[in-house]
């Protein structure tokens, strides 16, 4: 009686859990406005993805790729809260497959083993390393 009830709860868990909602990317940086936005649409330049829109507060762009079977446009967003001068990353993917198209929103965490990641890993990278503080120097002992 309950393993009926146990398996439909698990399975509406699991689908709440892995529902496809935009959760940011968030990046603390202590760069200007003008200066992040300016490197960044470098950055987003250097790696194929096209600018849609920019202003100093949000860039939008876009990526598409084909690979074999598959047709994949990633849409990357970046919007800069002024609140907390913080810089959010949305990743959008939408996977095209024999006709079926399926979106996907990606965040920290993977979440299934082919989760396309690697279509826009060098670029928060770059971008994150850009926002790193510089090293501190080390004193030299007399």
């Amino acid at each position: 009686m309950y393993k009926p009830i146990m398996m439909v709860s698990a399975i509406f868990l699991l689908l709440c859990g892995c529902g496809s909602s935009p959760k940011p990317i968030i990046l603390q940086c202590s760069l200007s406005k003008s200066e992040f936005n300016s490197r960044a649409q470098d950055s987003l330049q250097t790696y194929k993805f096209h600018i849609l829109e920019a202003d100093s507060v949000k860039i939008q762009t876009i990526r598409k790729i084909e690979d074999g079977l598959s047709n994949r446009t990633v849409y990357l967003t970046l919007t800069n809260d002024s609140t907390t001068n913080e810089w959010s990353m949305i990743v959008r993917t939408i996977v095209t497959y024999h006709g079926e198209s399926n979106e996907y929103y990606m965040d920290e965490k993977p979440r299934f083993s082919n989760d396309f990641r690697r279509d826009f890993r060098p670029v928060l990278t770059a971008i994150r390393s850009m926002c790193a503080p510089p090293p501190k120097k080390k004193k030299k002992k007399l």
